[in-house]
């Protein structure tokens, strides 16, 4: 009997023992793992303050064009035309793939004397639109209306017509996998619509080439309207920053367009970027951030990580409230908030997955660590231990 009561002393003074491995991390490294959730946002946010001095030439709203629709469409010019499911992702395959035709054959760089190649499989956007007005020859001009005259510009322009996009319900088969994961989500590829962005400033040059200011204004400005329907819809804090950048690649056209024409507005645009800018430097307030409401989702949800209260008791009241209030600032379709619901689940678990894999690597201290914790979680039914621990040493 004497000996089964010291087992059992033993046995509990371990358990205590491994429980307390787990906590004590988060009790030294909580704070600095709740610093790394925090998003870096201040060049976005300065970027996005700038690109509004851009936003009264965005292209009138077509009603008719649905968010859905405009995700769909939006869809529509990703590079790859037939996309598999990605770990529990499905891409949307019913929605044809839109592949610009300057794409089939390499940019002749001969063409174009002076105007090198420059991110994309066309002439240097910096100088096209100049060169446009100088006489181009034949051959140039016959080059630069196939850009113009390309059916890809119906779509890119609906896109930048739409008055709102489901992004993630025109790209992905909703709902998600109820294994789904948001750090298995696949990383969009931007290259294509930034692409598309030098090219519809190439496209404004052929229009200059030819007369056609009119025409050649709306092809910058619809550079402008697709660069604010992606920041203004965008799941992430990444994508709205693309959006950013190609507003800047229409602003650049706008304003060199304005320079050529001799058109007040130029120094109108001029006056206005400077503003923001100034004003930007100066810590103004920047307009809506909407990706940040996901970025602090994420952080959110590794919560239990970052404090022993939750770490041992589980989600707090005042953490779902703020889960809660970032859905509300974000979430607009059944497909936002089917990625909402994600982060959810994902909160609860821990999430699970990630660090089970990332359990298995490492030094042996650390691994030893991780088992200690896992038993910790397997006896007393908390499966945070685990994961927080292994999250607490990775970053150690």
């Amino acid at each position: 009997m004497r000996k089964l009561k010291i087992a059992g002393i033993v046995l509990v003074g371990l358990l205590l023992f491994v429980i307390a491995i787990p906590v004590g991390i988060i009790a030294v490294q909580g704070e600095s793992l709740a610093q790394m959730f925090v998003p870096k946002f201040e060049n976005t946010s300065k970027r996005l303050m700038i690109a509004e001095a851009v936003r009264p030439y965005v292209l009138p709203v077509d009603s008719g064009i649905t968010p859905m629709r405009a995700g769909e469409l939006r869809h529509s010019l990703r590079a790859d035309k037939d996309r598999a499911t990605f770990r529990d992702f499905a891409f949307r395959n019913d929605v044809p793939a839109v592949v610009p035709r300057w794409n089939e054959t390499p940019f002749d760089t001969t063409l174009f004397p002076g105007l090198r190649q420059v991110s994309w499989n066309g002439p240097d956007v910096e100088k096209v639109l100049e060169f446009a007005v100088a006489r181009p020859t034949p051959a140039q001009r016959a080059y630069l209306n196939a850009i113009a005259a390309d059916p890809v510009w119906r779509v890119f322009d609906q896109v930048g017509s739409a008055a709102a996009v489901d992004v993630l319900g025109g790209e992905f088969e909703i709902p998600f996998s109820t294994d789904a994961m948001w750090y298995d989500m696949p990383i969009p590829k931007f290259t294509p619509l930034k692409e598309l962005a030098y090219a519809s400033v190439t496209r404004a040059a052929a229009h200059l080439a030819a007369q056609r200011p009119d025409s050649a204004e709306h092809a910058l400005r619809s550079v402008i309207s697709f660069g604010f329907a992606l920041s203004d819809n965008a799941p992430s804090l990444i994508e709205q920053l693309i959006g950013v950048v190609i507003v800047g690649i229409g602003r650049d056209g706008l304003e060199r367009f304005f320079a050529i024409r001799d058109d007040p507005r130029g120094s109108l645009l001029a006056a206005r970027v400077d503003s923001l800018t100034k004003l930007s430097e100066a810590g103004g307030e920047a307009p809506l951030l909407r990706g940040l409401a996901v970025e602090w989702a994420l952080g959110a949800t590794f919560s239990p990580c970052t404090n022993v209260k939750e770490l041992i008791f589980g989600r707090s009241a005042e953490n779902q409230a703020l889960l809660d209030s970032y859905r509300a600032a974000f979430a607009r379709y059944p497909s936002e908030h089917a990625f909402f619901d994600m982060f959810e689940r994902n909160f609860s678990e821990g999430p699970v997955r990630l660090m089970r894999e990332a359990a298995s690597e490492g030094p042996v201290v650390g691994r030893a660590l991780d088992l200690a914790s896992g038993v910790a979680g397997k006896v007393t039914g908390n499966p945070r231990l685990l994961p927080c621990t292994v999250m607490a040493r990775v970053s150690w």
